[in-house]
Protein backbone atom coordinates (compact mmCIF):
# COMPACT_ATOMS: atom_id res chain seq x y z
CA UNK A 1 0.00 0.00 0.00
CA UNK A 2 2.99 2.48 1.27
CA UNK A 3 3.86 1.69 -2.15
CA UNK A 4 1.50 3.15 -4.10
CA UNK A 5 1.79 5.88 -2.58
CA UNK A 6 5.00 6.75 -3.23
CA UNK A 7 4.15 5.96 -6.75
CA UNK A 8 1.30 8.74 -6.99
CA UNK A 9 3.80 11.14 -5.58
CA UNK A 10 6.31 10.25 -7.56
CA UNK A 11 4.33 10.85 -10.97
CA UNK A 12 3.02 13.91 -9.43
CA UNK A 13 6.63 15.58 -9.01
CA UNK A 14 7.38 14.09 -12.43
CA UNK A 15 4.42 15.79 -13.96
CA UNK A 16 5.30 18.83 -12.40
CA UNK A 17 8.97 18.89 -13.35
CA UNK A 18 6.93 19.19 -17.19
CA UNK A 19 5.12 21.77 -16.05
CA UNK A 20 7.80 23.83 -14.96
Amino acid sequence: MNSFHSLFIFSRMLFQEEEG
